[in-house]
Formats: structure tokens, sequence, C-alpha cells
């Protein structure tokens, strides 16, 4: 049985938006079976759905604040109660009593830059590092475990220009769409033909 390599809306390198744009890049397209349009709607797609996620997690942040308001402001109404009986019969409510959470993470915090303080001058790098240039940062951290030493090298590479890159593969992408932009090209008439040929496409994207 011969195995299907090619069929409608079918490329052996795959059909995703990327494996379509992969092939726009490097100019492998498949003029017949590739839908030029694909990268760019689900690219859209992709950030309204990050877009939508994010706004979920700022409702979701915000509920958690409207209800700690409400907490709080439940709790002092009822503390200026408490201060008022208090008034009246001498009894001091636990409601009153201030939290000592604020002292417990001052000492915390000061150990911690005790720590910081006596490890940063015990610290030293080893001469191998040294000479492959290796530096250390002046600031550790320090966590409920651990003592964080970071240290750095500087790149002797010359980092990519992505704007550069970008512009490039713009351009080569640009140019791959020509054959579908032609008046008497096939490939736009076939590409017309099977966008037509479809189920009617909501106008605008899809709900969550």
């Amino acid at each position: 049985m011969r195995a299907l390599t090619d069929g409608l809306l079918f490329h052996p390198g795959g059909t995703t938006a990327a494996d379509v744009l992969n092939r726009m890049a490097d100019g492998t397209t498949n003029y017949n079976l590739d839908d030029p349009f694909k990268p760019a709607l689900d690219e859209t797609l992709d950030e309204l759905d990050d877009v939508r996620r994010k706004i979920q997690e700022t409702r979701a942040r915000l509920a958690g604040l409207e209800s700690a308001e409400d907490r709080l402001t439940a709790r002092y109404k009822e503390q200026q109660a408490a201060k008022d009986r208090f008034a009246e019969t001498g009894e001091i409510d636990p409601v009153l009593l201030p939290s000592v959470e604020a002292l417990a993470e001052a000492e915390e915090a000061k150990q911690r830059e005790e720590i910081k303080s006596a490890e940063a001058e015990e610290f030293v790098l080893s001469d191998d590092l040294k000479e492959a240039g290796w530096k250390a940062d002046k600031t550790l951290r320090v966590t409920d475990t651990e003592i964080i030493v970071t240290i750095r090298k500087k790149r002797t590479d010359a980092p990519v220009d992505v704007e550069g890159v970008k512009k490039r593969i713009a351009k080569v992408v640009e140019n791959a769409m020509q054959p579908f932009c032609v008046d008497d090209s096939r490939y736009r008439r076939v590409l017309r033909e099977r966008i037509a040929r479809r189920p009617q496409q909501p106008k605008g994207p899809p709900d969550d």
C-alpha cells in the first residue's frame, strides 16, 4: 500500500503555522498545499489567548484584593467596637493586640544581611574561573536554605541582530507570497477556490 505523502491540505513536512512559516522562510513553500495566511492568523489567535489568560489572572488578583479589602474593613470596624467596649469595661479584646509579624520579619532580614556580609568576605573565586574571565557579583542572595552567589562572564561573540534578522526573514516571506499575488497565477486561483470551498468562517476570533 502506497504511503500518503500529498493530499488536500496535507503536507508531509507538517501543516502547523510554524511548519508553514518555516517553509516560507527557507524557500520550500508548497504552493499547492500550504495555507500562506495560517501563520498570521494563528499568531493573532495565540496573542489573543495570551491576553485573555492575563485578563483572567488580573480578574482573579482583583477579586483577591477586593476580598482582602472587605476583610480588613470588617476587622477595623471590629477593632473600633472593641475599643469602645474597653472604655466601658476595661477589658482588652484580642482583636486590639497588634501583629508582631513585621518585627519577626525584621529580625530575619537582619540575620540575612549579617550572613551576606560574612559570606561576601569569605567567598573567593577559584583561579581557573578568574583566568577564564569569570567575576563574582558582590551582592549575595540568602534564602531559607541557600546562600547564592552569581558569577558572570562577558560575552566575546556578537549577539544576533534580531531586528536585522526580522527584516531579512520578512523580505523572504514577502517574496514567498508573490505567487499568490499575481493576477493570472494558478496558485492564486487555487488558493482562492480552496478558501471559498471551506465552511464559512466567523468574522471574529473564537470566544473562550
